[in-house]
């Protein structure tokens, strides 16, 4: 017993306090927990009994030597459930892989039976098809004759194309015609395409909308299978998300059957057919998803990592995010101008997404709170918004030279713009200086006086087109497309010296283009220029659409100073600006700076210009005792036997204000281009850094009832009548108002006043086509456009001078 306690001293004076692995004797570990390690003398000295009741003194004490030690595992027991599913992680994933693989071969034999049938011709479409007998036929070409019933057209959205907004176009055909002798149903479902959002309305599309007999080339297809995540059809209010062909069957009273229609991909097509509203076709191809060797392989190896690292990148990405959020929003406070009020915002959007649905409103009614003069957040970015016509020309005049600058945005001078911008949306330098100069002097009053030859040509020539296509009143059509050439015409001549040719297609892509162009141009039209983490995205839709627009805008602009150059050099060059720049050694102006010119020239008419008349046109239409009262101002200036000369450039009183209040009324450019501080500005109390982005608000302008008084929402040209020097925002204001300003009035003036002189207009007697009211807020059709275009109508120009108008209250 004796040599037992000495051996068991000794083994406790050499062990450490602590194990030195994770496994432990049981012994040990018990005597451990019950006594702390003794601190016994060397052994050399001889041991001393301090106490009587020692561990060894006892009987029954039994040392590590009498018993053998046992080995156990230190610390907490893994749960076996967690370790059973651990286990069953790599089984999971290789049957998923290897049900992938049987997944793939089905799917390639699948394509290859449907890729066999699309080669095949078309077969005609019996007058009544079995529901069960189609899965036989899917993907089979067929054709149908019969007869669109727009009555019952369906809308299924939203549907992305191309990165844009639209809907898929669903038209029950009627086939009744082809099979007289047939009792049975024979209309049947046809999904013709896709159409844009601003083309949904039907009014605004009519090119896309047969009246006659057509013949409709497709894919017969099986019936869509809904997901869990789509919401469920509201027939009733017109709202439909999924194509369930048996609950649209049962809404138009068609058979269950769905023809995708097809076209033969041409991109020049598809521009021609979203400019006019036509629905583009799907492709004659089989599109199936045929991923499964990437998900054999991505579910072999990603289920084995996504357990371990699914929880660590989520945490990294909202502790990421969360900092994110906080530091944007520390740098947003630090920015703000501490004179202004203004709405708070959000964490890193600011007031980005609370100025829907329409910005320029919403500001008008901010300024209603927070005064003329306030600031919004943008991102991170403060802006300073002028919402009163006072303030707006205090500053905007008062201290012109201070707002020189324009703001740089990542999408449009980056992306769409690296090279060459027009004017209005260029950085101030020595030369824009040089752009701006020429383009002026290219508009000036004396400059307008020498296009009035054109002028004149052109108005002779849109009430040409006008007479031809309405058949004197015969026949209601949307007068855009006219307007928009006779528009795109003139800008031609005094930056080309040559007329747009004629080319429909040409005039279509130009119109197309400038319009995308717009919607990038729109100082809110990209969240990206202000979120810059926005950038980072793998794809990103809104830079995509920009270089594409402006791929297919450099195109034409080539082609047309090409064709000025070749002018030039042969000596037949017309006085425009372009023939100018080249002829004139003096003119300091490079390719960039022409290009720049060509931009502002051709897309500064599409854009104030066309839509300009399209809002005016429009409430002509509707208010016909405004049309009395040009038409009388008309023939008392020069009679009734003639439109005046063209050099008279106020001759008529009334159509001046007229031309003044569509400018106000309408704002197409409600939100002018936006300004940066070239200069610190201090206007009473607020003090606007040098460098600070600047809006003007011209549709709240252009609404201040202190100007305008109490019916300032109300259209009355006779407001510029009684007070002739009202001022009007629809320019700007200030050194870099728009300089065109001359030009666009005198075009306007001459349109105006030889349009109501030749034609009484009237809005279409077909409901479908025809609209009930013209009002700005509440019509617009894109409230985040640049320009705010008008809802889509047909109106009827009666060839008619005895003028017996109905004046409508």
């Amino acid at each position: 017993m004796e040599k037992s306690r000495l051996l068991w001293r000794a083994i406790a004076q050499q062990m450490p306090s602590r194990p030195l692995s994770t496994w432990t004797c049981t012994q040990c570990l018990h005597l451990r927990q019950q006594h702390r390690p003794l601190k016994t003398p060397p052994l050399l000295r001889r041991p001393q009994r301090r106490h009587q009741t020692q561990p060894a003194d006892d009987p029954s004490f039994k040392s590590i030597v009498d018993n053998p030690p046992r080995l156990i595992r230190a610390g907490r027991r893994h749960n076996r459930l967690g370790l059973v599913v651990l286990a069953t992680i790599p089984i999971t994933a290789f049957a998923l892989g290897c049900w992938q693989v049987q997944r793939l071969t089905w799917k390639t034999d699948l394509m290859a039976k449907f890729e066999d049938r699309l080669v095949r011709e078309p077969l005609p479409l019996p007058p009544q098809i079995d529901p069960d007998a189609i899965h036989d036929f899917d993907y089979r070409r067929v054709y149908a004759r019969g007869k669109f019933r727009h009555d019952k057209e369906m809308l299924i959205g939203p549907r992305l194309h191309d990165g844009e907004d639209g809907y898929l176009v669903v038209t029950p055909l009627d086939r009744s015609a082809e099979f007289r002798g047939f009792a049975g149903n024979t209309t049947v479902l046809v999904c013709r395409g896709w159409v844009a959002k601003d083309k949904a309305a039907q009014a605004a599309r009519l090119a896309g909308l047969p009246t006659g007999e057509v013949v409709v080339e497709g894919l017969l297809r099986e019936p869509w299978k809904k997901n869990s995540f789509t919401p469920d059809n509201k027939p009733e209010e017109k709202a439909w998300y999924f194509p369930d062909v048996y609950q649209m069957a049962e809404h138009t009273g068609s058979q269950p059957v769905w023809i995708e229609e097809t076209m033969r991909p041409d991109l020049l097509a598809s521009y021609d057919r979203s400019a006019k509203g036509i629905p583009i076709g799907r492709a004659p191809e089989v599109n199936l998803r045929n991923n499964h060797l990437h998900l054999d392989v991505s579910s072999l190896f990603l289920n084995i990592t996504a357990s371990s690292l699914m929880l660590d990148a989520f945490l990294f990405l909202s502790i990421a995010l969360l900092a994110y959020a906080i530091a944007t929003e520390i740098y947003r406070y630090k920015v703000r101008l501490p004179t202004l009020p203004g709405p708070t915002g959000l964490p890193i959007v600011g007031n980005l997404y609370q100025l829907a649905p329409d910005p320029a409103e919403t500001l008008h009614q901010w300024g209603k709170r927070y005064g003329g003069v306030y600031q919004i957040s943008l991102g991170t970015r403060p802006v300073v918004v002028f919402n009163s016509m006072q303030a707006a020309r205090d500053v905007f005049v008062g201290q012109g030279h201070a707002l020189l600058d324009k703001p740089r945005l990542y999408t449009f001078h980056s992306v769409l713009s690296s090279v060459a911008s027009s004017i209005g949306t260029t950085a101030w330098s020595e030369s824009t200086k040089r752009r701006r100069k020429t383009a002026a002097s290219a508009m000036n009053k004396p400059a307008v006086a020498s296009y009035l030859p054109f002028i004149d040509e052109l108005t002779k020539s849109l009430v040409s087109e006008l007479l031809e296509h309405g058949r004197g009143g015969e026949v209601a059509f949307d007068p855009r497309q006219a307007v928009a050439s006779a528009v795109t015409d003139l800008t031609m001549t005094v930056n080309y010296g040559a007329r747009l040719p004629p080319d429909e297609a040409l005039l279509n892509e130009i119109i197309d283009v400038e319009d995308g162009l717009s919607k990038i141009k729109n100082p809110l039209g990209s969240a990206q220029d202000f979120i810059p983490i926005l950038r980072l995205l793998p794809y990103n839709s809104q830079s995509a659409k920009a270089r594409e627009v402006n791929r297919r805008r450099l195109i034409y602009l080539r082609r047309f100073e090409r064709e000025t150059e070749d002018r030039v050099e042969k000596g037949v060059d017309k006085p425009c600006i372009q023939g100018k720049c080249l002829r004139d050694p003096t003119v300091q102006l490079d390719q960039v700076d022409l290009m720049s010119i060509s931009m502002s020239m051709v897309s500064g008419g599409l854009d104030t210009m066309v839509n300009t008349l399209a809002w005016t046109i429009g409430t002509l239409a509707i208010r016909s005792d405004i049309q009395e009262k040009a038409y009388k101002a008309i023939c008392n200036a020069y009679g009734s036997e003639t439109w005046g000369p063209i050099e008279d450039e106020h001759g008529v009183p009334y159509i001046d204000a007229l031309v003044k209040e569509c400018l106000r009324a309408f704002s197409v450019l409600r939100l002018s281009l936006p300004r940066a501080a070239w200069k610190d500005i201090q206007y009473g109390d607020v003090f606007i850094p040098k460098g600070t982005t600047v809006f003007l608000n011209a549709w709240g302008c252009n609404r201040d009832e202190i100007v305008f008084g109490t019916d300032a929402e109300v259209f009355r040209p006779e407001r510029f009548l009684e007070d002739p020097d009202l001022p009007h925002a629809a320019y700007g204001f200030g050194t870099r108002m728009c300089a065109g300003v001359h030009l666009a009035n005198r075009q306007l003036y001459v349109l105006l006043l030889r349009l109501i002189w030749s034609f009484r207009i009237e809005m279409s007697k077909d409901p479908a086509e025809r609209i009930e009211r013209m009002r700005p807020l509440e019509d617009v059709t894109e409230p985040f456009h640049l320009a705010a275009i008008p809802p889509g109508y047909r109106a009827r120009w009666w060839l008619d001078f005895a003028r017996e108008f109905q004046v409508v209250s």
